[in-house]
């Protein structure tokens, strides 16, 4: 006893030598923030705690989606997206800003690969309408964020679309429809919902791609990542371009003297030094080498009719494959979650993102259902704009009739899937995707490694369409996870989101 009080007095008075006070207790402030700010994790967020004691959460989220979230009050002391411009035109979103700082900046850029770079001669000046006519002529593809969902894809579709339409202030409509903004949107060959995952996906797709447009930062970074057989050269279209400049904006008053903290930080010279270190954008005022910046819309109504001017008329149109699960483990409320999310695509979702995210006007839609086999197919064209109505309906009342089956033969129901994208033959007119959506193992059929090895074997134009597994319920990550890095997809986790909601987010890929 006399010892054990003996080493307690040591632990307690060795605890006094250190110093220890009480810690301050770290505050935690919740942020709507831009997908790309994920390279702001480890060390910049980290050193924004220990240098304010405030730590920020940040969770992902797009232009679009992130103002209807402000409008609707959605619970989120701060957002920290690439720009405010579309939130300061929404009333709802732009009367809960209460303060807004700039923190960097990154202009959305042109890449092209520099070997047709130099041959076009656009190393020594390019416009956006030569980018749209090399497009509209087929010669020029490249990659580019879906905009209804990502921030450098809607700044890059509204200021080029402004610019091609005759700049100003405003959108016409009558100018919408006109050969070079076809053309723009015509060159889109590979789509995504966030800038990281789309310079991801354009290293795959390197060599049938000629560039990419996406923030300045993002190209610099993967031009030294080595990634890549042949540089992107980084140009600045004579119009100008659209310049992110995130700004950090305070939306909770309660959390305004940590917002000051947090805000005063990042303007000292040590966090730009690390911010630039980190991320590779710029950090704000003293530009001497700035770029002219497009006109932006200057009003909600102009920007509804460049995107769905684009999703609707002008883009490449999307072909999609869902094979999904109607297995016995999808009993109750898993399969009532399928058909929710479903026909909320067929135009059951009628939020701003959840028309933008509906099935679109020309697109195809294969639905395949499985349990112990395939048990039904079908396919359904949507018609063109103004008469996708009826497509829609089917796909609701078809997505309503689902009914539960026996065991669960994934990899069978997957290979169906290719052998149709097989018998079609390559489609570059479409972007061709595939969900696989199932909530347990594979019990019937054959086994992942038997569908690997019959995938190697697929000709190019049927590997080109990437595969997007949801984990649900009870499916296995690791089999997903190879399911989707072979195929140059991703795993959507549907476990601990709303199936809906995954349904919603998948479309900005397709």
């Amino acid at each position: 006893m006399k010892a054990a009080t003996k080493t307690l007095s040591r632990v307690l008075l060795s605890g006094l030598l250190l110093g220890c006070a009480p810690a301050a207790r770290e505050q935690t402030l919740d942020v709507l923030a831009g997908s790309e700010l994920s390279d702001l994790e480890g060390p910049v967020l980290d050193a924004i705690a220990r240098n304010t004691g405030v730590r920020l959460k940040l969770r992902s989220t797009g232009t679009i989606d992130a103002a209807e979230r402000i409008a609707a009050g959605q619970g989120a002391d701060l957002a920290w997206l690439s720009s405010d411009r579309y939130l300061q035109l929404h009333p709802g979103a732009a009367r809960r800003i209460l303060a807004r700082t700039p923190t960097m900046l990154s202009p959305v850029v042109l890449g092209v690969r520099q070997d047709l770079a130099r041959q076009w001669g656009w190393e020594k000046g390019v416009s956006w309408k030569d980018v749209a006519v090399k497009a509209g002529n087929g010669e020029f593809s490249y990659a580019m964020t879906n905009p209804a969902a990502s921030n450098s894809g809607f700044s890059a579709l509204v200021g080029v679309t402004s610019a091609l339409a005759g700049g100003g202030d405003a959108v016409a409509l009558e100018k919408l429809d006109t050969p070079e903004v076809r053309g723009f949107a015509r060159g889109v060959a590979l789509s995504a919902g966030s800038s990281g995952f789309l310079a991801d996906a354009y290293v795959r797709d390197q060599d049938t791609l000629g560039g990419m447009i996406n923030y300045e930062s993002v190209i610099t970074q993967l031009n030294a990542s080595g990634r890549l057989r042949t540089p992107l050269t980084v140009l600045m279209p004579e119009e100008g371009v659209v310049t992110a400049d995130y700004p950090l904006m305070l939306l909770n008053p309660d959390a305004r003297a940590a917002y000051g903290r947090v805000t005063a930080y990042l303007k000292t010279p040590q966090a730009q030094a690390l911010v630039r270190e980190r991320t590779g954008r710029r950090t704000p005022g003293g530009q001497t080498d700035a770029p002219p910046e497009l006109a932006f819309p200057g009003s909600l109504g102009a920007i509804d009719a460049t995107l769905r001017a684009y999703l609707d008329e002008n883009r490449r149109p999307a072909s999609t494959t869902f094979v999904l699960d109607i297995s016995g483990s999808m009993r109750g409320e898993r399969l009532a979650a399928l058909k929710r999310a479903l026909q909320a695509l067929a135009g059951g979702d009628v939020s701003v993102t959840g028309r933008y995210a509906r099935f679109a006007p020309r697109e195809q839609v294969r639905l395949i259902t499985f349990a112990d086999r395939v048990h039904d197919l079908k396919t359904f064209e949507v018609g063109p704009s103004g008469n996708e109505g009826a497509a829609l309906r089917q796909i609701h009342d078809y997505a309503g009739r689902l009914e539960l089956q026996g065991g669960t033969a994934i990899y069978a129901a997957l290979n169906e899937a290719l052998r149709h994208l097989k018998a079609e033959g390559p489609q570059p007119e479409r972007i061709r995707t595939v969900v696989l959506m199932t909530d347990g193992e594979n019990n019937e059929g054959p086994e992942l490694e038997a569908f690997l090895a019959q995938y190697a074997t697929q000709p190019a134009h049927v590997r080109a369409a990437r595969i997007f597994p949801i984990l649900f319920g009870e499916a296995r990550p690791d089999e997903m996870a190879q399911v989707a890095r072979v195929s140059g997809g991703r795993v959507f986790d549907a476990r601990s989101t709303p199936l809906p909601i995954i349904f919603k987010d998948i479309r900005a890929y397709q």
